[in-house]
């Protein structure tokens, strides 16, 4: 194995620190080893790569992750493993994202970040960072390899696409509400390998992204004037946010606009509002009818990894029924069907 590790810090809140006016402006990571002498413990080589402009994670697009994605990809073969920091608000969205780009890992890439700068007191970033390495550095010794896209947080290793972000102000920021975690932080890290995706000898890398989706969260004072917005030549797919399992209103209107949708082609997909639990189309009346036109099951998929997937098979295919289908399809361990 490759016992060289790259940290890639995109932009985000733990990479700050506060100049002499007193304001955040992000730290020099190429002096790492300095800030955390301990990191030499590991036993791997650790190199560090930074964005030349890095950014609020808040402005992240689809440009800034194929940024990322061809980062990695670029240092593939160089490095056993892989760090992204990353700021907070959109962690959940990249780390689904680039589980789709890249697929067939057979080395850990991980995200991680904080609440609080490094530079801060408290910070959470230290630990969440230095266990990140941790894990990353397992991988690239051949020890424990954790071959896919994951998001660590807080004393825990989640799968990437089944994280979202839970907090705004609590160290505990994510959570993964249907798929156990990957690994849990104490005394030790221990690992559940029954979890983990299966490693693979080959890369697939997918870098094309296409955002003509539309989302809808559904409310009850959701009114026709404002579904007839989603329509347009440019859209080609949209993402319902439903009730409970799938349910939806049985509106005249309603029914007719997702008709019309699916008949111009539009790949219309069901994923609930609730953190937990899935899409069961034709348990309740409400969600029979929408099953009957030919709406796609999102099952347990989360709003960050429907949105990022469907982005994914938008940019990969024109075919409408391919992508269809692959919707349904369990690619990367972000589904349960």
């Amino acid at each position: 194995m490759n016992n060289k590790l790259l940290i890639i810090y995109t932009g985000g809140t733990i990479g700050m620190k506060k100049n002499k006016q007193g304001a955040l402006i992000p730290m020099d990571f190429s002096d790492l080893m300095t800030h955390i002498p301990s990191l030499k413990q590991l036993g791997v080589e650790i190199e560090t790569f930074s964005f030349g402009d890095p950014i609020d994670s808040s402005n992240i697009d689809a440009v800034f992750w194929q940024r990322i994605a061809k980062t990695i990809i670029d240092n593939y073969d160089k490095y056993g493993g892989f760090v992204i920091l990353h700021g907070t608000d959109t962690m959940a969205y990249s780390a689904s994202v680039l589980s789709f780009m890249l697929q067939g890992l057979n080395k850990p890439v991980v995200f991680t970040g904080s609440q609080l700068p490094l530079s801060s007191l408290r910070t959470d970033g230290r630990a969440n960072l230095i266990t990140a390495i941790e894990i990353a550095a397992e991988g690239a010794m051949g020890r424990i390899i954790v071959p896919e896209v994951s998001v660590c947080f807080e004393q825990t290793l989640y799968r990437g696409n089944r994280t979202t972000k839970h907090y705004s102000d609590k160290f505990n920021a994510f959570k993964s509400h249907s798929y156990p975690p990957l690994a849990r932080v104490g005394t030790s890290i221990f690992y559940d390998e029954n979890y983990f995706l299966p490693s693979s000898d080959e890369l697939k890398t997918y870098l094309n992204l296409d955002n003509k989706l539309k989302t809808v969260r559904l409310h009850p004072m959701m009114r026709e004037s404002k579904f007839d917005q989603l329509y347009g030549e440019d859209i080609r797919a949209i993402i319902l946010q439903t009730y409970g399992t799938g349910n939806a209103p049985t509106f005249p209107w309603f029914i007719d606009r997702i008709e019309k949708a699916i008949n111009e082609n539009v790949v219309v997909v069901n994923i609930s509002q609730c953190p937990g639990g899935f899409v069961d189309m034709g348990v309740y009346q409400t969600s029979m009818q929408m099953r009957d036109l030919g709406v796609i099951n999102g099952y347990d998929l989360t709003e960050e990894a429907a949105i990022t997937k469907m982005m994914h098979l938008l940019g990969t295919y024109d075919d409408t029924e391919t992508v269809k289908r692959l919707f349904e399809t369990n690619l990367v361990g972000e589904m349960t069907c």
